[in-house]
This record gives C-alpha cells, structure tokens and sequence, in this order.
C-alpha cells in the first residue's frame, strides 16, 4: 500500500505543467461600465439616462456617480416628484471587473398644485397666472408663469419687476402650494 501512495504522488507530480498557463486577460474591461439601470416603478428612463454624465464604457468614477445621483434627484423633482428619493448607486463587479451600476429609486407619487397666491401685482396682472388647481407640478411650468407674469407686468406698467416663485410641499397630502411674488 505505501507503494500504491508513493505511485500515486509520483505521478502527481509527473503531471504537474512545467509552468502554469493563466487564462488570457481581458484588457480595457476593470472598472469599466457595462450597464446603467434604476431600480423603481414607472420611471422616465430614457429622459433620466440622458441626464447622466456616466455611460457605458466609461470607466467608474465614484464622484461622478454621486453627481448623478443628485442629478436625478432634481430631474424626479423638476417633473412634480417632491418626495422622490435616488439612493447611493449600486456598483456590481463580474469576474472580469466590469462594473454594473443601479440606481435605486423611490419616485413617489406626482404632486399636484393645491393652490397658487400672486402677491404684489394687480388683479390684471395676477390673471396671466395659468397654473390651476390639481395641474401637477413641474418646474418648467413655474418657471413659465413666473417668467410671463414678470413680462406682463413690465409691458402694462413700463417697469421691470423680479417675481419670485416659492413652492412649498406638502408631503402628507402630495400636493403644493405656489406663491408668485413680484418685487
């Protein structure tokens, strides 16, 4: 039996390569990212992605996640998600070190206008406000009405006037309440 094990070791050791042969690397793919998704429900994705300045092929920039990521933030925001929530992204490595990010999201729901107050302009000038009642919230239409508000009143009363918009939030009831001061 000893010379069965000592056989055996024998041709273990016979059989061993001279020198060990690696699997071809795969230059140009660590830390290199494969893919880009969000993790919510009903997400505009195509307009998010375009907002990224991470893409495929690039290599991982943390820093530049975390710009993204408050970049989405702002974009959910902006189209009358008060509430949404982008998480930290999550960055996966397969066996090659190509990178594989998540965004996770939580957009809740769309806000909507609860009410909207014009403060120093005139009922005439007030009336160019065309944000109504349960019309959802999104900036650009703020910033629309704010904008024409200020034109009206420089046109009726040959005056420049800065018109601030303020949205405030009301989580609870997912709904805002717009004030349009002009100064």
């Amino acid at each position: 039996m000893a010379g069965m094990a000592g056989l055996a070791l024998g041709l273990a050791i016979r059989h061993f390569p001279v020198e060990a042969e690696a699997e071809p690397a795969r230059p140009g793919h660590a830390q290199e990212v494969r893919s880009i998704s969000f993790d919510g429900r009903s997400l505009p994705t195509a307009t998010l992605r375009a907002l990224l300045t991470t893409h495929v092929g690039d290599r991982v920039d943390y820093a530049r996640l975390g710009h993204d990521r408050l970049v989405l933030e702002d974009a959910l925001v902006a189209h009358g998600f008060y509430a949404a929530y982008v998480g930290t992204p999550r960055v996966v490595y397969d066996a090659d070190g190509a990178a594989f990010v998540t965004f996770p999201i939580m957009q809740g729901p769309q806000f909507r206008v609860r009410s909207v107050t014009v403060t120093g302009a005139n009922a005439d000038d007030a009336g160019i406000v065309t944000l109504t009642e349960g019309e959802v919230i999104r900036a650009e239409r703020v910033d629309q009405v704010r904008t024409a508000l200020a034109e009206r009143i420089a046109v009726r009363g040959g005056r420049q006037t800065e018109v601030v918009a303020t949205v405030r939030p009301d989580v609870a009831a997912a709904v805002v309440d717009v004030t349009l001061a002009a100064r």
